[in-house]
This record gives structure tokens, sequence and C-alpha cells, in this order.
């Protein structure tokens, strides 16, 4: 019809709509289109298109009603009312469930679903946004995490720091530091197609210096295992941090990680704990499988500590909320969980190196209570 138009001096065409719960719906054809033109001076000269589109931001919480009105500018003039999308909102959690839930998202928030939902609420992650010392860190025994994925997207490592309450028997907060690493040469396609804007994240501004530089880039088409292991070794030697594990997924890429790992002190071989002081010279390289279920457990258990607020995230670390807002989960017959790509156009692997850290500490928990004792006055193992 559009083509149809083109005797004509003045062609006019409108097409209009919401958001869909249908992969490759014609919402998410012409939103791919549009961001297109929005991106490309050239394009959007010759395109002769005015794009308007009024949505959630990926980070918003649908729960806000205050954030309503972004994808509903009509409600100035009630249109739609407030009191109709409440009424709309309550009727798709009693009465239709997860269903319902996903189609009032979709099209009365204008978010793109494809039937998948997050399985981590980022109302809730974002409540774990903090701001800590890095004094915290100093001298201060810890677990590590590192998502490799492919060379040519992201990989990421975590710095999970376990801090006992006192006169509580088995209660921990978690407090996060991490570092995303992108190869310099694909940091504007991948920021297209996921549609971020990466580079906002490698000056975060943050006071805390380790979080400051949250994404390095690089140098060339692909991440360097060497790149990746140096900040362990700056945490180390820098900053006395003392490494008690390391959890990373075998399955993908880990020779030349684990190479260069061991290079700066870092392997499989168990620390020798009765030395006393026990010499932290590397912490134990730990391999965490993520598929089959293997992670079942603390993917459940990490809900947990989102919704207890025991997981601290260093304040500018906006880039892990994103990837807990991709992560999405199948569960088999056996009721095991297991995170999947299944309807997922972002990326997850700040989570998943999350999830390998909090691994390794409970692979080392009853041994890093029965080995270590607690200071209250210093708020620290020694």
């Amino acid at each position: 019809m559009t083509s149809g138009t083109g005797k004509r001096l003045q062609s006019l065409g409108i097409i209009f709509g919401t958001a869909g719960i249908t992969k490759n719906s014609l919402h998410s054809y012409l939103y791919s289109q549009n961001e297109q033109i929005l991106t490309d001076y050239e394009l959007a000269k010759k395109s002769k298109v005015f794009i308007a589109c009024f949505e959630l931001d990926i980070l918003d919480d649908y729960n806000d009603r205050k954030l309503w009105c972004k994808p509903n500018p009509g409600m100035k003039y009630g249109r739609p009312s407030l009191e109709h999308l409440e009424e709309q909102y309550t009727k798709a959690i009693i009465g239709e469930g997860d269903s319902g839930l996903t189609t009032f998202i979709a099209k009365n928030l204008n978010r793109q679903m494809d039937e998948s939902t997050s399985y981590y609420d980022t109302s809730v992650t974002k409540q774990s946004l903090c701001k800590f010392d890095i004094n915290l860190i100093r001298g201060q025994l810890v677990y590590g995490g590192t998502d490799l994925s492919s060379y040519a997207n992201f990989a990421c490592n975590t710095l999970l720091i376990p801090i006992k309450h006192i006169n509580e028997v088995d209660l921990y907060d978690f407090y996060v530091l991490q570092q995303y690493y992108k190869a310099e040469n694909r940091l504007e396609q991948d920021s297209t197609s996921d549609k971020m804007v990466y580079k906002t994240f490698i000056n975060t501004h943050s006071e805390n210096p380790v979080a400051n530089d949250l994404l390095f880039l690089c140098n060339g088409d692909a991440n360097k295992p060497s790149d990746i292991s140096e900040w362990y070794r700056m945490l180390r030697d820098d900053y006395g941090v003392l490494f008690r594990r390391i959890g990373y997924d075998p399955e993908y890429y880990p020779a030349p990680f684990v190479e260069e790992m061991n290079k700066i002190g870092f392997t499989h071989e168990v620390m020798d704990f009765n030395e006393n002081p026990p010499r932290y010279m590397g912490g134990i390289l730990t391999k965490v499988k993520s598929k089959g279920g293997k992670l079942s457990d603390i993917i459940k258990l990490s809900k947990i500590l989102f919704e207890n607020k025991r997981i601290k995230i260093e304040e500018t670390n906006k880039l892990l909320l994103y990837c807990l807002s991709n992560v999405r989960i199948t569960i088999d017959n056996m009721g095991l969980f297991t995170v999947t790509k299944k309807g997922c156009k972002g990326q997850n692997d700040g989570a998943m190196s999350l999830l390998y850290a909090l691994r390794a500490f409970y692979c080392d928990k009853a041994l890093f209570e029965h080995e270590l004792s607690y200071d209250p006055n210093l708020n620290r193992y020694k």
C-alpha cells in the first residue's frame, strides 16, 4: 500500500499499534526498522518518516503507576484513565495469571514481551543498588565468578564479598562489584542490536575506583583473556583482596582464560588452610556447570536473596540490572531450573557471572565458616 502511493505528489500513510507477545510481530518489525532510521542520519534524510514511540524504558518497573503515563501520553485527558488501567492490571494478575500479565504489559504499557518475562523482578533488583566504600574489600576474603561467553560477545567478572551478620548463625549479605569486557570494534554494532548505549558504562563516575570502569574495552575484534584475568590480579595485589574460589563454566571457551589465570597464581589446586596464617596466593579456580539444571538451587536461592535484600550491588552498576532483566528460565520435568536464551533479545552475562560467584561461595561455605573466625570489632574475617 505504501509503495502504491508513489504516483501521488503528497502521499501520506499512517501505521500505528502496540507491542505484541508474538515473536517477529509487526510491532517488532516496525520497531527495528524505525531504530535504524533514528540512528542513521543519511537514512533518516531519505525516509521521510515521522516516528513516535511511547514505551517503558527497559529498566522501568511495570508495577510503578507513576510510569504508566510514559506509554500512555493520553492519560492526561483520560484516554485511558488510571482507573481503567488499574482495573485491567488487577484482572490480569488475579483472573488470568502470567499470560494475562504478559498481555497487559504488551498492550497497555507497550513493552514487547515475546511470550516470556524475566525471572527477576526489576522492581526488586533495583532496590539492591547501594553505595559502599572501597575499604570494604581491603584484606577481605572474597569469591569470584567469570562468565566468558564468546570472545566476540560480553565477558564479565564478579567480586562477591560475603559479610556475616553479627549474632546470626547463617545470614549473609553479599556485596557485588563487577567489570564487563567487550571488543572495542563491536561496541557500536552491539549497542544498536541490543538497544543499549554501552559506552555510558565505560566511565560511571563512581567514587569507588574499582567500580568506575564498569565496562572495559578490549582492543580489536575479540575479548582478551589477559584483560579479564588482570582484574583479579589488580584486586589481589593492589587492594589485598583474598580470593578463596573463582567460579567459571568449563563449557564456554575456558582454556585461554585458565592459562592466563595460572600465570598470575590462580590454579585449580586446593589451598592449604592449615597454615597459620593461611597463604592466599590466589583463589581456587572452580568449575561451575550451568546446563542441565546444575545451577538450579543457586538460581532459586538468588531470587530469595534479592527479595530479602541480601544482595548489595554497587550503585552505579545498572548494567547488572539490565542483565538480570534478561534472565529467562526453563524448568524440566524434575523441577530443575536452567537459564535459557530463548525469548530473550538482550544480554545476561552479568547475571551468569553473579550466579557462578554464588555457587563458588556455597561450594566453600562449610570450610569458610570452619576455618575462619569473625572479628565483630573489625566487621571482617581474620
